[in-house]
């Protein structure tokens, strides 16, 4: 009994060692990148993205916690050094700070998760007549912890997953906007008035209008 243990023991350690043998030899990155066309122009779609107020009409579905709120942090409302934290159980859940902002075509940003992991993300947006292709990707750094390496797999699906429906809430909110937003009143071009002479005669007649 004692022998079996002992080789069932002896085969876990090998099995271990063999993995993270291997972990070593995984990527040291991960990526993610989702791609959506939305029925909004770029500036309607830039605007959720670049901006504070933005951001809390749609990033709570990023979250899975459905009690997730919003904090503003000491930066600007839009634009580079803006921060946008997701807020659960009163806790910080994870911090995004945009880092730099190119209307209406791309926003780069850093987030930082409440366990210290930091991931880099880009927003992409490339207008097709009236609508925008949304291109949001996000990368990260696994470090040398071979663990690590192994769960960026796992990276892949939930990463995959919250960025489909993220950005199915961006579109629905940037179409609504878009579908909202009225048009200016056309004005119509002045009336010319013609001026004739009076029909009055003699020199200094006065002129008057029709």
């Amino acid at each position: 009994m004692a022998s079996r243990l002992t080789a069932i023991l002896a085969g876990s350690v090998a099995v271990g060692m063999v993995l993270a043998a291997a972990g070593f030899l995984l990527p040291g990155s991960w990526d993610v990148e989702r791609t959506v066309e939305v029925q909004a122009p770029a500036p309607t779609v830039f605007r959720l993205v670049d901006t504070y107020d933005g951001w809390t009409t749609w990033g709570a579905t990023w979250s899975q916690d459905p009690g997730t709120s919003f904090a503003r942090g000491e930066g600007p409302a839009s634009g580079a050094g803006t921060e946008v934290r997701w807020v659960a159980h009163d806790t910080v859940q994870a911090t995004l700070t945009i880092r730099s902002a190119q209307a209406p075509s791309s926003v780069d940003y850093d987030l930082v998760w409440a366990n210290g992991v930091k991931v880099h993300g880009r927003f992409a947006l490339k207008p097709h007549d009236e609508a925008t292709e949304v291109t949001w990707a996000t990368s990260g750094d696994l470090g040398v912890n071979p663990i690590t390496r192994w769960m960026a797999f796992l990276f892949h699906g939930t990463m995959g997953r919250q960025f489909d429906r993220g950005l199915t809430a961006l579109a629905a909110e940037a179409e609504r906007e878009a579908s909202e937003q009225v048009p200016p009143p056309v004005q119509d071009a002045p009336v010319p008035i013609e001026v004739r002479p009076s029909k009055a005669a003699g020199a200094g007649a006065a002129y008057e209008g029709p």
